[in-house]
């Protein structure tokens, strides 16, 4: 989901999506791949998390950063920490392989 502003709902509009789907028996994995300017940790209330950056920078695995919601086949990969580079942490094997 992409829009020009911020403010706007994507992140709700995604979430609310991915659960629904979730609830029509589609697995659904939600990955935030905003590396910038992440809000989904903050609104959701999660703790300290790994992230999609610490899966692209092979600090983790890709099982250590899938987490579970409270809904069925619904699960979600948050950003994690700030990146300095997400354009070429985007752009590396991790990314591909996944």
């Amino acid at each position: 989901m992409t829009s020009c502003t911020p403010n706007e709902g994507k992140s709700t509009l995604t979430v609310n999506l991915a659960r629904t789907l979730g609830e029509a028996g589609k697995k659904v994995i939600l990955i935030d791949a905003d590396l910038r300017k992440s809000v989904l940790v903050g609104r959701h209330r999660v703790g300290k998390v790994q992230g999609l950056t610490h899966y692209l920078s092979g600090q983790s695995t890709l099982e250590d950063v899938i987490y579970e919601t409270n809904f069925d086949l619904f699960h979600i990969i948050f950003a994690g920490t700030l990146a300095p580079s997400p354009t070429e942490l985007l752009g590396n094997k991790y990314f591909s392989k996944m």
